[in-house]
């Protein structure tokens, strides 16, 4: 399918070194597989095969795993120093030669169908389209309110309040929409970008729910959490 994805996977992983030590969390290990392995395959599966991966901290050791990996062509945007979710994707708008793009965290997963998404966001005519999971309990993600029709009323990033659908860490852009981005170097999606995004006319913006929980690697108590949902 001739969309490509941008995966977010130049974060400095701060709380998640104390168990993996000097290793990138994208490459930590689940079950003998890396989480990058596991995340990249979810899209393969669906024949979305081309990735744009924005590297930062440790990005060699990222680069070098995957620059033998077969089925997909893999670009790497890299980043000399912390820029943020949004600089990150403003870097690397010049790999991007979809319409639209999948944008993902390099950290989390939830086990969607990826082509319903796609057909989604087209069936709306949608600028900007998020995948919004379950709420389990978590009152640090970022929480969004959907109208009937699912588009996007509110969305707050990790406010403390806690909604019934949550950002996912999945979503769908037209690359129409980046001339949107703020006119700094370093900035974040959640915070200084979707936020503008949902309020600006006539902008598009939709919410996905899906029947799934999100599961991220970015604590140690996340990390074991999503152990344990593959070991079961």
């Amino acid at each position: 399918m001739n969309i490509d994805v941008v995966i977010l996977a130049g974060g400095l992983g701060t709380r998640l070194q104390p168990l993996i030590k000097n290793k990138p969390k994208c490459l930590v290990s689940i079950n003998g597989t890396t989480f990058i392995d596991i995340l990249l395959d979810s899209y393969i599966s669906h024949g979305i095969t081309r990735f744009i991966i924005c590297v930062g901290y440790l990005k060699d050791q990222i680069i070098d795993h995957l620059k033998g990996k077969e089925n997909c062509e893999i670009i790497f945007s890299i980043e000399d120093h912390p820029i943020g979710t949004g600089g990150a994707i403003k870097k690397a708008k010049k790999y991007i030669n979809s319409k639209m793009f999948i944008i993902a965290n390099g950290d989390s997963i939830c086990n969607i169908d990826y082509l319903k998404v796609i057909k989604f966001h087209k069936h709306n005519n949608s600028d900007f389209s998020m995948v919004l999971s379950e709420n389990d309990s978590r009152d640090d993600a970022g929480n969004v309110k959907i109208d009937k029709d699912n588009k996007i009323i509110s969305f707050h990033e990790k406010n403390g309040e806690s909604e019934n659908l949550i950002n996912s860490g999945v979503y769908i852009l037209q690359y129409s929409c980046l001339k949107y981005m703020p006119d700094k170097e370093s900035f974040s999606l959640e915070h200084d970008y979707f936020p503008l995004l949902i309020t600006l006319n006539p902008c598009r913006c939709y919410g996905f729910p899906v029947n799934k929980k999100v599961y991220d690697i970015g604590t140690p108590e996340r990390l074991h959490k999503y152990l344990s949902k593959n070991l079961d």
